[in-house]
C-alpha cells in the first residue's frame, strides 16, 4: 500500500446542482494485488471556504471479481453520492450498476441496471423505469 498527499485541481458539475472547483490537498492510498486489473484505492479531498466546506471521497474496491467505484460529495447544502459496479471482460469494461442519489437541495435519482444477457438496461430517470437495448458501443457513464 502507498500513501501520497498530492496538491490538485479538481472539478465536478452535476446538472447545475452542485458545481465546484477547488485546489487543495488530497491524501490518497491504493493497494492492488496480483488478481485485479485496477488497484483498489481510497482517496479524500477536503477544501473549505470561509464556512463552507466539502468533503469529497473516492474510492475503487474489488468485489468478488467486479469493480465498484464510488464518488461521494457532501457540503452543508448539497451532495450526491454516485455508484458504478462493472468488470473487465476481454480487456473491456462491462457495467453492471450504476446508481445516482443526491441529497440536501439536490433530490436527483437515478440509477441503470444492465442485463448483459437479455441486451437491455433498465433505467430509472426522473421517476419512471425505462428499458433500452444495450448498444455496445454507446457512450456508458461509470
Amino acid at each position: 500500500m502507498t500513501n501520497r498527499y498530492l496538491k490538485l485541481a479538481f472539478c465536478t458539475a452535476n446538472n447545475a446542482y452542485l458545481a465546484i472547483c477547488i485546489l487543495g490537498v488530497a491524501s490518497a492510498s491504493a493497494t492492488t494485488t496480483p488478481n485485479n486489473i485496477l488497484a483498489s484505492y481510497h482517496a479524500v479531498y477536503a477544501y473549505k471556504l470561509g464556512e463552507t466546506s466539502v468533503d469529497i471521497i473516492r474510492t475503487l474496491e474489488t468485489i468478488n471479481g467486479q469493480y465498484k467505484l464510488n464518488l461521494s460529495v457532501s457540503s452543508m447544502l448539497a451532495g450526491f453520492n454516485e455508484t458504478s459496479i462493472f468488470k473487465i471482460e476481454k480487456q473491456r469494461i462491462k457495467p453492471i450498476k450504476y446508481t445516482y442519489k443526491g441529497t440536501g437541495l439536490n433530490r436527483r435519482k437515478s440509477s441503470n441496471d444492465f442485463n448483459w444477457p437479455k441486451g437491455i438496461v433498465r433505467s430509472f430517470y426522473k421517476d419512471k423505469w425505462y428499458s433500452l437495448d444495450i448498444q455496445h458501443l454507446s457512450l456508458i457513464h461509470i
